[in-house]
């Protein structure tokens, strides 16, 4: 029987990141949860990741005029750019923090991991604008993502700092709104049912049938499974006002 195609779900991350901001604390308090195993695996599921957008991009952008097809790659690759910097941005800031918390090493792979989604997320922006690429209402898509990933980034690492000039300070996209968001206590507690609605439909973006390759899931499985495998190995943290998700990353065919 053949196995059906799967094809990645973004809402993956949308969910992980809800997961990250809840169980910050727990993470965080717990010395022995992060190692240098799982930083290894999540750089090199990273770097997986990010080489395949970078060929992509740079296929697409030198592309003398790009065909129907081509708009369909260009799409699903700068979502999954700016949609999955969400977790990048939270994620960074965690393991730095980390590290400067209980000397745990993995800021160097932390940070190498953020520069090279970085260097993606600025060629996928070049071939968002690209003048003779992308329709008026696909851009004005995109950008509607673009921006609402970063506000929600700048709301759930509220999360995690705690001072200015912190790791998570470094990962806002607007300092500003991050400390708005850090002074409201309990932005959390009243933000929760937004934000869920906001990863079931911005994050909701299905690939088409003609993107239906079962190595897009690998491409992204690998770094979610590296984060979660952290996550799982921290105390559930008990006394936040909302109960803690189970991380479940979902793909087309197939619950994981």
């Amino acid at each position: 029987m053949t196995p059906t195609p799967q094809t990645f779900d973004l809402r993956a991350y949308g969910d992980l990141a809800s997961v990250i901001a809840r169980q910050a604390p727990a993470v965080l308090s717990n010395p022995m949860c992060v190692t240098d195993t799982h930083a290894a695996d999540y750089w090199r599921a990273s770097r997986t990741r990010s080489d395949v957008w970078d060929a992509e991009t740079a296929a697409l952008t030198t592309a003398r005029r790009l065909s129907p097809k081509q708009r369909s790659q260009a799409l699903r690759c700068v979502r999954e750019v700016l949609t999955s910097e969400l977790v990048t941005r939270m994620w960074t800031a965690i393991l730095v923090t980390h590290d400067r918390r209980h000397d745990s090493r993995v800021a160097t792979l932390a940070w190498r991991v953020f520069e090279r989604h970085q260097e993606s997320r600025l060629a996928a922006l070049r071939l968002m604008t690209r003048p003779d690429g992308l329709t008026e209402e696909q851009v004005d898509e995109l950008d509607g993502l673009r921006r609402r990933a970063e506000r929600w980034t700048d709301c759930l690492l509220a999360s995690v700092s705690r001072r200015p000039k912190d790791p998570a300070s470094a990962m806002a996209f607007d300092a500003g709104r991050l400390a708005d968001f850090v002074e409201d206590a309990g932005h959390w507690h009243r933000m929760q049912p937004q934000f869920d609605a906001f990863h079931l439909s911005a994050l909701a973006m299905r690939a088409d049938a003609e993107e239906r390759d079962p190595r897009r899931g690998e491409l992204h499985r690998g770094v979610l499974e590296a984060i979660a495998a952290v996550i799982e190995s921290a105390p559930i943290t008990r006394s936040l006002p909302f109960q803690p998700l189970t991380f479940r990353p979902v793909f087309d065919g197939e619950d994981v």
